[in-house]
């Protein structure tokens, strides 16, 4: 069959470039294609590139991802796909710690500063010794949320200065982008020998300062 004629359309593309940094991590498992198919915005069953609802999207992860496994230092190493695991071992005396961290320190957050003593947890700068015994010299108190950066390497810092350095996603959020370049709140000096531990896990994950 010949067609004697033919017409020219014009179709607008959009395109769409994804920077996948360190701080990205891969799913646990797959999405089904019927999952997808409710976040798409639209009808299309062509098998192409699809457009989808963020929100609808960010509401199939929970069931994807599963919760990190936390390592020492020494083992981490950011996974192809960028992903990344706590850093921060399970470590006996973990309330002890806390308890003369804020002896040491009072109700103050490392990075955000004075605070309610409820929301502080303990951060260990070094690497888990081989008996687990937590070191003062090496201990910070951060907030809750805070400490949640620390402990998968998406906030650190940098063994020259003493100041915080953020994982270059964060670094222009709006809740935390003030901390960046910040310089540690201690009332008691840290071990300076400490602090590259996390300093290069973090980096190596960045692939960046």
């Amino acid at each position: 069959m010949e067609f004697a004629d033919h017409a020219d359309v014009e179709i607008p593309v959009t395109r769409c470039t994804a920077h996948f940094g360190g701080t990205s991590r891969r799913l646990d498992r797959p999405i089904g294609v019927v999952d997808l198919r409710t976040a798409q915005t639209d009808d299309s069953r062509q098998q192409s590139i699809t457009p989808l609802h963020r929100a609808n999207v960010v509401r199939l992860l929970p069931v994807a991802v599963a919760p990190p496994r936390r390592q020492a230092y020494a083992g981490l190493s950011a996974s192809p796909a960028g992903s990344t695991a706590g850093l921060v071992a399970t470590r006996v005396g973990g309330p002890r710690f806390r308890a003369a961290l804020l002896r040491r320190h009072g109700a103050v957050c490392a990075a955000a500063g004075e605070c309610p003593a409820e929301v502080l947890k303990p951060a260990h700068l070094g690497a888990p010794t081989a008996h687990g015994a937590p070191d003062l010299d090496e201990g910070l108190l951060l907030c809750a949320d805070i400490h949640v950066l620390f402990d998968r390497c998406l906030m650190t810092v940098r063994p020259s200065e003493l100041t915080l350095r953020l994982a270059p996603r964060l670094r222009f959020h709006h809740r935390y982008r003030a901390l960046q370049g910040r310089a540690i709140q201690v009332r008691a000096p840290v071990c300076p020998a400490a602090v590259p531990a996390h300093y290069r896990a973090a980096v190596g994950i960045w692939g960046t300062l």
